[in-house]
């Protein structure tokens, strides 16, 4: 059963967040690797990060961030990085990562 981790509360999945969120996008491992670690340390509600874990395994995430591309800052926080594995999709896992998300 997959279980959604607060990598502020599970500061050891450092490396291997920034590793996996940056394995996923076109974005410098710095920026993720920035933002995570601010996350662990900040008072204020953003940024967060998770994972999704089945045992051991990564097989998604998803990021709250205060705003992207800086247009509208009235719309906090923003959903960022969401994605599910490929072959475990089909599986209602996103809408569960949507739905922690909202909570």
């Amino acid at each position: 059963m997959a279980k959604i981790i607060a990598i502020r509360e599970q500061p050891g999945y450092l490396d291997r967040a920034v590793d996996y969120f940056s394995s996923k996008r076109e974005i410098a491992r710095q920026i993720y690797e920035a933002s995570i670690t601010e996350s662990l340390h900040t008072e204020s509600p953003e940024p967060r990060w998770y994972l999704m874990l089945e045992d051991s395994d990564i097989i998604g995430s998803y990021g709250l961030i205060e705003n992207d591309l800086m247009v509208r800052k009235d719309l906090t926080p923003w959903l960022c990085a969401l994605y599910v594995e490929k072959n475990k999709s089909q599986q209602g896992l996103g809408g569960q990562l949507l739905k922690h998300a909202r909570s």
